[in-house]
Formats: C-alpha cells, sequence, structure tokens
C-alpha cells in the first residue's frame, strides 16, 4: 500500500504505556506474548485455569469468571481486534499483504489464543490459529487472513458451546472441602479407604445420592476385609453374608480360647485376659455393624432394590465421621491395628 499501514499512538488502559500500532478496530490495542497481562491479571502471578487441568474438579466460581472466562473473551477480542486491522487497511487496498512491522504483536497475540484453544481442548481452534501465523509470516493478503481469523472465531464458539459445567451448593462444596478434617480419624487409621471415601463425597455433592451410598459401601469392603484379616478369615470372592459368618465363628472361637489355658500352659496375666476380653467386644460390635449394613443397605444399593435421597446419603457419610466410635468406620477401621 502506498505510504505504507497508516499509524497511531494509543494508550493502554492497563499498562498507561504509548504503544505505535495500526488502528484497531477497537480504541485500546492490547498486545500479548511478552507483556503477559490481561486487564489486571498478570498471567505471570494468576495462572489461568485451564478446564481440563482439573478434571472433574472442583473450581470456585471467581476462579472461572476472572480467569478461565476473562481470559477466553480476551483471546475472542484479540481476534477481533487484528480482523479489525486487517479489514481497515484491506478496505483501502484488497490486494494488501501482511505488513512486517504487524508480525511481533500478532504472533504473540495469535500465540495466546492458541493457549487459550489448548485449555479448552480445541485442536481445530489451536490448529486453525497456528496456520494464520504462518499466512502473516508468509505476507499473505490482509483479505484472506481477515476471513481466517473470522473462520478462527467460529471454530472456538463451537467448542465453547460443547463445554458444560455443574453447579454444586455452598454446603455441598464445603463437604467437599472440609473432607480432609472431618475424615482425618477414619483416614490416619485406615488409609486405604480415603479414594473410594472420597468419591463417595463427590457423589453426594453432584446430588448422586444412589452411587454415593453404593460408593459407601465400597469403602466398608476394605474395613471387612480388614477384619477378616485381623481374625485370620479368608476373605476370597465370597458375600458379604457368608464372611461375617465365618467372622462371627471366629470371633466365638477367639472367646473361647481365653476362657480356657491348655493343660500345663501359664494362665494369662489380668492384663492380658482384660485386653483380650476387649479385643472380643470389639470385634463381635463390628461384625454386628457388618451385618447392619448389609442389611439396611447394601443388599438393597447393590441389586437395585432401593433409590436414596439426600438425607439418606448423608446420615451414611454422617455416621461415619462421627468422632465417638458408633455406626460406621471409626469404630470398624481400629481393625487395621490389630493386623
Amino acid at each position: 500500500m502506498p505510504g505504507g499501514s497508516p499509524k497511531i499512538s494509543i494508550s493502554s488502559e492497563t499498562s498507561g504505556q504509548q504503544m505505535a500500532g495500526p488502528l484497531p478496530c477497537r480504541p485500546i490495542l492490547h498486545e500479548f506474548g511478552d507483556g503477559k497481562k490481561i486487564g489486571n491479571y498478570h498471567l505471570d502471578k494468576a495462572t489461568p485455569i485451564g478446564w481440563d487441568a482439573v478434571s472433574h474438579g472442583l473450581v470456585g466460581l471467581w476462579d472461572l469468571i476472572a480467569f478461565s472466562v476473562h481470559n477466553f473473551l480476551s483471546a475472542m477480542s484479540l481476534i477481533d481486534q487484528e480482523a479489525g486491522c486487517c479489514a481497515i487497511v484491506a478496505s483501502k487496498d484488497q490486494g494488501a499483504a501482511f505488513p512486517a512491522e504487524w508480525e511481533n504483536r500478532f504472533v504473540g497475540n495469535l500465540g495466546f489464543v492458541i493457549k487459550k484453544c489448548e485449555e479448552i481442548q480445541s485442536d481445530s481452534g489451536a490448529d486453525l490459529a497456528q496456520r494464520i501465523i504462518e499466512m502473516a509470516r508468509q505476507k499473505m493478503s490482509l483479505t484472506v487472513i481477515n476471513n481466517s481469523l473470522f473462520n478462527l472465531k467460529s471454530v472456538i464458539e463451537d467448542a465453547v458451546k460443547n463445554r458444560a459445567f455443574t453447579y454444586i451448593p455452598d454446603d455441598e462444596r464445603k463437604k467437599i472441602i472440609n473432607a480432609p478434617a472431618h475424615w482425618a480419624g477414619a483416614w490416619s487409621k485406615f488409609s486405604s479407604i480415603r479414594q473410594d471415601s472420597e468419591r463417595a463425597i463427590e457423589c453426594y455433592a453432584h446430588g448422586l445420592y444412589d452411587a454415593c451410598v453404593f460408593q459407601a459401601m465400597v469403602v466398608l469392603e476394605c474395613g471387612l476385609a480388614s477384619l477378616a484379616k485381623a481374625l485370620k478369615v479368608t476373605r476370597g470372592v465370597k458375600a458379604w453374608g457368608t464372611l461375617i459368618e465365618d467372622i462371627e465363628k471366629a470371633i466365638a472361637a477367639f472367646s473361647a480360647a481365653g476362657r480356657s489355658t491348655p493343660k500345663g500352659a501359664k494362665s494369662p496375666t489380668a492384663a492380658a485376659a482384660r485386653k483380650r476380653a476387649e479385643l472380643v467386644t470389639f470385634y463381635s460390635e463390628a461384625a454386628k455393624e457388618f451385618t447392619y449394613f448389609k442389611d439396611a443397605w447394601r443388599n438393597h444399593v447393590s441389586h437395585g432394590r432401593a433409590r436414596y435421597e439426600k438425607q439418606d446419603a448423608e446420615k451414611v457419610l454422617m455416621g461415619w465421621t462421627a468422632p465417638a466410635p458408633g455406626i460406621g468406620v471409626p469404630k470398624v477401621a481400629v481393625a487395621e491395628r490389630h493386623e
């Protein structure tokens, strides 16, 4: 174009610096890349949250708005900006080629767009943005580049339309956040239940109450296996009813052995006898709890015989996290100490 591209000195809202550049389609010509700044958010201080970085995890609404959405809208604004620059010059000269002096800014801005495409898992968007960068480096027609930028917006918009988010009420959110503190006693005694109990809590928070109860029964599998091991009962693939019967027989044998001393053997001390009696009580109560869960919960949820509401799932979870020994994991989990 004769005389070169039109120039204008533009003040940045965020940095106060004067930047010389092509006339933009918006009042402010943002420049990304080395600046690493979006509005008042510095990328090197507050890394944006990629939508795939916390798959099925908990993301706060503030983080979603301040970073994910803000950065996404900034990326779309950059595409509009660069398309506007192309359109203004191309309107005066349809055959105008991409100006060399635009390259650094253009590549930096499209590079930022590529990162946003990767965060929303839009491979087609990232690939198209990379191809547009190559078009610019090859000094292709601004009209062609402008059309490609328009297509890029459409590709990204289509990708965003396929993203969905689940709302978690505040009370349920707190149960997820506070789980480590509430379950500290159970997890410290029975570390193997942590993953399954976390899943039960997450099912509860998402309103999947049948799944919560079912996952809770998976947690109990660990406790039942531990109790069987403590009493030297083979777990195998036995049904709960059969295994509990074997455990009860082992408890009876363990109790009987404490009441008789083999001929010629030394009688146990009072302390040893008291400890055995305490173990018999503990094992017996634990076995009763498993019988309760089997009859009241496991048999029904495992065979689809019942549907559970919020209060049902909460009863299972809250029973387990009670600080005092009672129905649930705190009592059963202690079996691991006797392995």
